[in-house]
């Protein structure tokens, strides 16, 4: 891909017509300047593509020169990775999977991106959007984020939950909401959110968790509960189930994305409680309460 068609393809992107991004750029008001850029009959100097960058809100290195066109160039660049990162190829059924070794220069950094770009696709985002993520990464620096969840994880990845075992898997949606309100009820900061994502009719319930709190909490039984419901739902039940995570208020949360339609709906019942308390304040009784009433029409959902 040429310089000039990743110019083109930021630029509508943006949403801009070439006159209008010639004229933010000060070439002129036809658009000719950035016609000649995009079909390759001038190149951008570096100045320039600097500027093309910051008006089109993408990162410089979206719009920069690299050449992959044939399979040969794919090889070659591959060398060249091998070169500066140790990995190695491994075969897969359907195809062949590269592996970097945790030795490698500058490893944590690119697994920080590697993971960025692995929860993207997880959540299964609209081609545009998706494209859009690509043109700005990395826009915003999230490597702090990324830190901190790595914490939480360390810390909980070798707590075993005692109430959901393999013999003792969790069965029904009752159960696994009696541990969020565990988690609502303890010291840990959780919020309740929705998400839509492509378009109003792909919506998932979310559960975020304040890090600093997981990392401090006195009694862990519940979020180690927590996980261990999510990795059954996933590995018995095949529910989908997306991790990210956020800042807010200098604080770093980690998100848990369900998208089982009685799990959104109790997480709206968690949002509208929380809302509630907020102008109506009640006492742990009247809220456990409420709670135990609203969620009463989960009674009899099953995981199947």
């Amino acid at each position: 891909m040429t310089v000039g068609d990743k110019i083109r393809i930021a630029r509508v992107s943006k949403g801009l017509s070439q006159a209008e991004l010639s004229q933010k750029l000060g070439l002129g008001k036809t658009g000719e300047r950035i016609s000649q850029y995009e079909n390759g009959a001038r190149k951008p100097k570096e100045d320039l593509l600097q500027q093309l960058a910051k008006e089109l809100d993408v990162s410089i290195d979206a719009i920069s020169e690299t050449s992959f066109d044939s399979t040969n160039k794919i090889m070659h660049a591959l060398f060249e990775l091998e070169q500066e990162h140790p990995l190695y190829l491994k075969k897969e059924k359907d195809g062949y999977a590269i592996v970097i070794k945790n030795d490698s220069r500058n490893f944590q950094s690119l697994m920080y991106g590697l993971d960025q770009w692995y929860m993207e696709k997880q959540k299964q985002p609209d081609p545009e959007e998706y494209k859009r993520w690509q043109l700005t990464y990395p826009a915003i620096p999230e490597e702090n984020e990324w830190i901190e969840c790595k914490k939480v994880e360390k810390m909980y990845v070798g707590l075993k939950s005692k109430k959901f075992t393999e013999d003792q898997p969790l069965k029904t949606l009752p159960e696994f909401l009696d541990v969020v309100a565990r988690l609502i009820d303890s010291d840990i900061e959780v919020l309740c959110s929705e998400a839509h994502y492509t378009n109003p009719l792909m919506i998932w319930g979310v559960i975020s968790f304040n890090t600093n709190d997981l990392l401090n909490a006195q009694d862990k039984e519940p979020f180690v509960d927590f996980l261990a419901c999510c990795d059954q739902m996933t590995d018995l039940y095949d529910e989908k189930i997306a991790v990210s995570r956020h800042t807010f208020n200098d604080n770093v949360y980690v998100d848990y994305y369900f998208k089982h339609a009685a799990i959104i709906e109790a997480i709206r019942i968690f949002c509208q409680l929380a809302r509630e308390s907020e102008y109506w304040p009640m006492s742990q009784e009247e809220m456990e309460k409420s709670r135990k009433n609203r969620l009463e029409e989960f009674a009899e959902v099953v995981f199947e």
